[in-house]
């Protein structure tokens, strides 16, 4: 006897060779999409990442090179203005020719001291004017090293356990300033609106040797 089977039994549907492999192609290139948009995402943030970290370290070397300028204009104004300094030697300072910087061969206890003019107030920023990056054991260096004639410590370069690269420096150029009226600061009975005037153009390094700030500061002397 025959098995009789129900046409209502259920039967499997089976989808046509090619509408399967369109299917397959469609997840292959969803996923495709998908993991390219993850990547880029991912690429872009770390992106972002280290240029906040460059920046932010850029910008902490900075502050170094900054302060370490702010400490050479304060070692130069101790420098001019105390006996301890070279006091005497600025009160009675007849100013070198403009242009020229004194190291200690010209002059003992002169290193440092420029001559001036209209055209050179702002031009040792360039280093064809001095070499700001002279070795700072050269006798012929004509910049003045913090606590070179202040008995300060220095504790800026890597050599001394600092974070700058190099120790600050400085150069004093004297000003020839009038004001009228002024007799309190004057240099002698002939000249009773002269003030002694110097111009410290003063350098600071950041943990780069790259990363240099200038400040420029006016110091009077009584």
């Amino acid at each position: 006897m025959k098995s009789q089977h129900s046409n209502n039994a259920p039967r499997l549907l089976k989808l046509p060779r090619s509408l399967a492999h369109t299917h397959s192609g469609l997840a292959l290139v969803f996923v495709l999409i998908m993991m390219t948009i993850v990547f880029s995402v991912v690429a872009v943030t770390a992106r972002i990442s280290t240029q906040s970290e460059r920046a932010m370290r850029n910008d902490r070397d900075r502050q170094i090179a900054f302060h370490a300028a702010e400490a050479a204009i304060d070692d130069a104004l101790f420098d001019i203005t105390s006996s301890a300094g070279r006091k005497a030697i600025f009160t009675k300072l007849t100013s070198p020719d403009a242009g020229k910087c004194l190291n200690e061969s010209d002059a003992t206890n002169h290193r440092g001291i420029c001559g001036i003019d209209a055209a050179s107030i702002l031009l040792y920023a360039d280093s064809t004017q001095i070499n700001w990056d002279a070795s700072e054991t050269s006798t012929d260096r004509k910049y003045v090293t913090y606590g070179d004639y202040s008995n300060n410590e220095n504790t800026f370069g890597i050599a001394a356990g600092g974070m700058s690269v190099k120790a600050p420096r400085y150069i004093v150029q004297k000003m020839d300033i009038r004001f009228p009226n002024v007799t309190k600061f004057a240099q002698s009975s002939n000249s009773t609106n002269h003030v002694r005037t110097f111009l410290v153009t003063a350098v600071g390094y950041g943990a780069s040797v790259d990363t240099k700030v200038f400040l420029q500061a006016t110091i009077f002397l009584p």
